[in-house]
């Protein structure tokens, strides 16, 4: 191989290692974010809901529907469409 070609490979090889470290390092920083006047606190397990000031909503039972097989709440009225 020409010292060309072992350059390139480096480079590419490099550069490939660079984009993952900035992947890497971008995913850890916004799951270290701290709360700021736009992003309110919650604390770790908290409903989506209630970060958001609002109760969060309950869980339902899910059945599925004998006629197209989706499911739907077990206690709302389903129309098959």
């Amino acid at each position: 191989m020409s010292v060309i070609k072992v350059l390139l490979v480096i480079a590419i090889i490099w550069l490939v290692w660079r984009g993952f470290n900035r992947i890497a390092a971008f995913g850890q920083a916004s799951r270290n974010q701290q709360p700021g006047p736009d992003r309110p606190s919650r604390p770790h397990g908290s409903a989506q809901g209630s970060a958001q000031g609002t109760a969060p909503r309950p869980v339902e039972d899910m059945v599925k529907c004998p006629k197209c097989g989706a499911y739907v709440s077990a206690q709302a009225h389903h129309r098959c469409e």
